[in-house]
């Protein structure tokens, strides 16, 4: 069954990021601009999921998350918040995410493929922080413990003028952890989903097939002005590889017009059938 999230934030660019985002994996999104609809959807729809701003007008995503939690009837639904009070105030993320009780603390501004994969891993979950679980879960599986080979040198920017059509790409079953990093990330350029598709390992495409993953990703890529934005990685800073789990960190950089945005980004892979490596997740950290 579809899942059903409802996506509140006062930021019409994070909403329709945020919206576009989900719904390439086929999510029902349910968008409000203010805490006060966004409660009232809540009420309506019976989420699966609630995804929330904490600085909002009418209702705060603090009041927002009071409500949830005092709710007998929506108490379990989980929450993430994503807000960019995190960097103002110092404090950590663990921090917010235990003070408002949500299932997970996203700060602002956020890579929206660590947004997929925190919500992948609660999906996953059997038991919600939101339950009053004893356990006390972390907001994604902690990467490997791994022993470092070699750093790969600094990679160039891709092209900006993608092509009118990409073909589905062969399967390259030497393609190193960083090739796999490198292919995703700069796949957004020329619009290769297939590529993207393929360095994905089953965790992070949520059983789509193929056509369906890049049919939306497309859509995804229209709906954001995508051609406006390019992605690279501007250094490999570790690449390590331990039995058939591997880690890599990258700086990367994202150009939209004369805007520069620079992150940390750790990918946790796993080796899959036919030797081929495969993303698990990523863990996002701005500049």
């Amino acid at each position: 069954m579809t899942k059903k999230i409802v996506v509140i934030d006062d930021e019409q660019d994070i909403l329709e990021i945020i919206k576009a985002t989900l719904k390439t994996k086929g999510y029902y999104v349910y968008p409000a601009d203010n805490g006060e609809d966004g409660w009232h959807l809540i009420q309506q729809q019976h989420p699966d999921l609630v995804i929330s701003d904490l600085k909002m007008p009418k209702i705060s995503g603090l009041e927002l998350s009071r409500r949830l939690r005092s709710s007998e009837e929506f108490k379990n639904v989980p929450l993430i918040i994503i807000s960019g009070i995190g960097h103002e105030t110092g404090k950590s993320d663990e921090f917010w995410r235990m003070g408002l009780k949500a299932d997970d603390f996203i700060a602002k501004p956020f890579d929206p493929l660590d947004l997929l994969g925190r919500i992948e891993f609660i999906f996953r979950r059997k038991e919600y922080i939101s339950s009053g679980s004893a356990a006390k879960p972390s907001p994604l599986p902690p990467p490997p413990e791994v022993t470092p080979v070699q750093t790969a040198p600094s990679l160039s920017p891709a092209p900006s003028k993608p092509p009118s059509h990409i073909p589905s790409p062969p399967a390259r079953k030497e393609r190193s952890p960083e090739d796999v990093v490198r292919d995703f990330v700069e796949s957004w350029n020329t619009q290769n989903f297939p590529l993207e598709y393929q360095c994905l390992a089953e965790e992070m495409t949520g059983g789509l097939r193929e056509q369906d993953y890049v049919r939306r990703r497309l859509q995804a890529y229209q709906d954001t002005h995508g051609q406006y934005q390019i992605q690279s990685i501007t250094k490999v800073e570790e690449s390590s590889i331990t039995r058939q789990m591997a880690k890599v960190v990258i700086l990367r950089e994202d150009k939209k017009g004369s805007h520069i945005t620079q992150s940390r980004q750790t990918f946790v892979l796993r080796k899959m059938a036919q030797s081929r490596w495969g993303i698990v997740s990523v863990k996002t950290q701005p500049l």
